[in-house]
């Protein structure tokens, strides 16, 4: 694994490598660290990599770069004279910061060779420039792929939590998108044993209901009816007859490359939580989406909400994150 100059005329060849990694996923990670999930329309291609990296090396310095973008803060990794590793990052002199904006390796061996010789490449070359600091995806806008060897790279490189973060944020929160393919996905017998337990144990009945019957029913904590929901159809918990959990969104769409995709977010009331009526709503809801032709699913949580681990059971995997201000303070060498 070695260290090659960004070169303009290679510009393809790095394209090939962002586009052997995103080709068959519902989401990209941009150049400039931006997440896209269906857009452009009708989907990335390789050009939709050169364009961007070009616009900012062109000096379209705008909010989304974060800083100025040069030849000097695009990382190129090479194995075997192929290109294995990109890392494109910005420099913003007012704040004497470095900032880590994206970066593309397998997800194997030899991307995690890359992503470290990458990530203490750019960190050296701060160093140099007589940086202070250096952030992983400056704002909130920006994506880092958690389970990806440039994640673990930052982090065994010493990245770590803004100390003046604040998880409770209202709107700068630190979130993390959860996505994966349906498939043929279906509700396990153990989901149903649990539904069981509830209707024994606590006499919580769940059903599927239509816009008609719901509409008609009320909560258990206002009396009053839910909002409406999305979807053609979705599941309710009933405490004696009384909305305690439900899903307002079970649903599908459609994206930019004519794949369906479908999700459904459960909501508990919080004194009948922890005892598995969220998970098994969920559930329920997966099964009906891709009974409706969901092919894949994603969603956006709090780190720090506990709805992820539901997320997760259905099969959903973390793909990245939003708001992550990882940094690391650096020492200018001599």
């Amino acid at each position: 694994m070695k260290i090659v100059p960004f070169t303009d005329a290679a510009t393809d060849a790095y394209a090939e490598l962002w586009w052997s990694i995103y080709a068959d996923l519902p989401y990209v990670i941009r150049p400039d660290g931006y997440q896209d999930n269906m857009e452009p329309s009708p989907g990335p291609t390789p050009d939709h990599f050169t364009g961007s990296l070009r616009d900012g090396l062109g000096g379209d310095h705008s909010r989304r770069w974060a800083g100025e973008v040069t030849d000097e803060t695009v990382v190129i990794a090479e194995d075997g004279g192929q290109v294995a590793g990109i890392l494109v990052a910005s420099v913003d002199p007012q704040k004497n910061a470095g900032n880590v904006l994206s970066a593309f390796v397998r997800r194997d061996g030899q991307g995690r060779a890359a992503a470290a010789a990458i990530v203490q490449e750019i960190l050296g070359r701060f160093r140099r420039m007589g940086m202070s600091r250096v952030v992983a995806t400056p704002d909130w806008s920006k994506g880092l792929e958690v389970e990806n060897p440039v994640h673990l790279a930052l982090l065994d490189a010493g990245f770590a939590w803004e100390s003046d973060w604040n998880p409770a944020a209202p709107v700068h929160a630190y979130q993390v998108c959860l996505g994966g393919l349906l498939g043929d996905f279906r509700v396990q017998s153990e989901i149903y044993a649990k539904i069981d337990r509830l209707r024994a144990e606590d006499t919580i009945e769940i059903e599927k209901v239509d816009h008609e019957r719901f509409a008609r029913m009320r909560r258990f904590d206002t009396n009053l009816p839910p909002k409406p929901f999305d979807g053609q159809s979705t599941f309710v918990a009933l405490y004696e007859g009384v909305i305690v959990g439900w899903l307002p969104e079970c649903a599908t769409g459609r994206d930019g490359l004519g794949r369906t995709h479908g999700g459904c977010v459960p909501r508990v009331l919080h004194m009948f939580r922890n005892r598995g009526i969220g998970k098994a709503l969920c559930h329920l809801g997966m099964e009906e989406v891709v009974r409706q032709g969901a092919e894949y699913g994603f969603t956006a949580t709090p780190i720090y909400d506990p709805a992820r681990l539901i997320y997760r059971s259905v099969g959903l995997r973390y793909w990245f994150t939003s708001f992550c201000l990882l940094s690391k303070r650096l020492a200018a060498r001599a």
